[in-house]
């Protein structure tokens, strides 16, 4: 059976049905979707109508989880957290109550298994980062494939006998024997490589031939705007029935237009963002970081960061650790002067990360003090 494996639609209606037919056009039989259907962009509904009616069969991603109610936004950005409550207000309750009732893995006939973040724990979308990551993930499903989104990267792990775990790039390849397989298909929605072409991209698995090949799409900015919605939107809220405005009225069109691209449909690094919707890039060195142990007396953790004057503005994040090293969740805050504020430690958390992102890829950020303690 010939398989497209996507992820990561984000509400990109457009972007996805692009995919779909893409996929149509390498004869597959079924189409599986890795998760993440709603969050940030603008066609939720359209979405999953498009889903549904191209039955492709579908797992849970975070943000669709959020969505149904099945979790909450903790731990999203600003942004994210803002998307979920808007997708929320849109969707009626069958489209949430499907949201809700999706599974968290799928095993394909070949017994290959599809999962959104990670196989330890399906419901607490972990990512597959790196090596160790991907370890994990061997260590913890049985077969020889396994396909996993979630970071919007595509790529792969690949692991024989030696023990030893590597990670590649996007390849196609013939499964062997002996060896086992991790591939994340990237994203159709919102794709986040920086400095690669901008694409859709997808996998085909032809679990008879036992072959994987990674399929793009080009992903266009601009052809959001074929939408009808942005235009409509605007003359619903915007109606100037004396002639001499229309100039007025087509500045205020482009303009209107031009930010709704930039917010909602362009890639982390073609946006021009505000200060407090910065998500900080998966690949991203941190400027500044700290570990810190915690141990159960200690229930609050403190940057003491403080920026010189004039500095420019970074990105704060407190990544909490389990014993085994794993991430529990993760909180960014933007600082444009200083950040004294506790922050609360999890239960669960045996080590905490404090680290500082810079934000301007032109002038480094100047810290003038940076001393994170738990307490």
């Amino acid at each position: 059976m010939r398989y497209a494996i996507i992820s990561d639609i984000h509400a990109n209606a457009h972007a996805l049905k692009r995919v779909l037919d893409a996929a149509k056009s390498e004869g597959v039989d079924k189409i599986v979707c890795l998760g993440d259907v709603v969050g940030y962009g603008q066609f939720p509904a359209e979405t999953l109508r498009l889903l549904k009616e191209w039955q492709v069969e579908t797992i849970a991603g975070n943000h669709d989880d959020a969505v149904s109610g099945r979790s909450d936004a903790k731990g999203f950005s600003k942004v994210a957290a803002n998307s979920v409550n808007r997708h929320k207000s849109e969707l009626d309750s069958s489209d949430k109550k499907w949201l809700g009732a999706l599974p968290y893995t799928l095993e394909l006939d070949s017994g290959a298994v599809c999962v959104h973040g990670d196989f330890t724990d399906p419901p607490k979308f972990f990512y597959i980062e790196d090596e160790r990551d991907a370890l994990a993930n061997f260590t913890a499903f049985s077969g020889n494939l396994l396909f996993a989104g979630h970071t919007h990267s595509p790529g792969l792990f690949l692991t024989g006998a030696s023990g030893n775990v590597y990670k590649l790039p996007p390849q196609d390849f013939t499964i062997e024997e002996g060896k086992r397989y991790i591939v994340n298909p990237g994203s159709v929605g919102y794709p986040r490589d920086e400095g690669k072409d901008c694409v859709s991209s997808f996998v085909v698995y032809d679990s008879t031939e036992g072959t994987v090949s990674f399929k793009s799409v080009p992903f266009v900015v601009a052809s959001v705007i074929q939408q009808n919605f942005a235009v409509a939107t605007f003359f619903e809220r915007v109606a100037f029935p004396v002639a001499v405005f229309s100039t007025l009225a087509l500045i205020a069109l482009l303009a209107y237009v031009g930010v709704f691209l930039r917010r909602n449909f362009a890639p982390e690094a073609y946006q021009l963002q505000e200060l407090d919707s910065i998500v900080v890039e998966e690949t991203a060195e941190p400027f500044r970081y700290a570990v810190l142990a915690v141990d159960a007396n200690k229930k609050r953790v403190r940057a003491n960061l403080a920026l010189k004057r004039d500095s420019s503005p970074v990105i704060l994040r407190f990544e909490f650790l389990d014993a085994g090293g794993r991430t529990i969740s993760r909180q960014d805050i933007p600082v444009k002067s200083s950040s004294k504020k506790a922050y609360k430690i999890p239960k669960a958390a045996g080590k905490v990360k404090v680290e500082v992102y810079r934000i301007s890829k032109r002038k480094a950020p100047e810290i003038k003090s940076f001393s994170p303690i738990v307490e």
